[in-house]
């Protein structure tokens, strides 16, 4: 009937004028990605990628999605972790994909962001990859630009599986000062 039309429709507006208001998001949507071919101009004296561009390119991603995460520019505070698994050859097809991972909206005096970055060498042949490297960035965000730019809540992450729930938990040691054993 027209009314049963009317209330559903009233319904579905309520529910997405109250996921539009949450202060929460799931990790998976605060996630980007890039791929890029690896080039000559950027190998070391061994022939293989140089380590400060692979640090370079995750910065930049990892940056570009705190900014698009908070909606205000954020400000680099330190990197906490990298860790080198396997090398990079030249040519190779390298994947990054950068989540917030953590995020601390209320602390004083700035709120912080944690973004983890994970480098992956495709074999799109084989369909097999390598996970070449992992670097976890923190991030702050001033008061004020958020307040300029409309931004005056940092939403929450809320990780939707029991790795991404243990991953925060490390990003929360890190922050902390509470280095986990490898």
């Amino acid at each position: 009937t027209e009314a049963t039309k009317h209330s559903c429709a009233h319904a579905r507006a309520r529910v997405r004028s109250r996921c539009a208001r949450s202060q929460e998001l799931g990790h998976t949507r605060a996630t980007t990605q890039n791929a890029l071919i690896c080039q000559p101009q950027q190998r070391n004296t061994a022939g293989r990628i140089f380590g400060g561009f692979l640090m370079r390119r995750a910065f930049e991603l990892a940056f570009s999605t705190c900014y698009l995460f908070a909606g205000s520019r954020p400000r680099f505070e330190q990197v906490e972790q990298v860790s080198f698994h396997a090398p990079v050859d030249v040519g190779s097809l390298l994947r990054l994909r950068a989540r917030v991972v953590h995020t601390q909206p209320s602390l004083q005096p700035l709120p912080l962001v944690t973004i983890d970055v994970l480098a992956v060498v495709a074999h799109p042949e084989t369909r097999a990859s390598v996970i070449s490297n992992t670097f976890t960035f923190s991030f702050s965000l001033s008061p004020d630009e958020m307040e300029r730019t409309g931004n005056t809540t940092l939403k929450r992450v809320l990780p939707s599986d029991g790795e991404s729930a243990l991953r925060q938990i490390e990003a929360v040691d890190m922050l902390n000062g509470v280095r986990t054993a490898a």
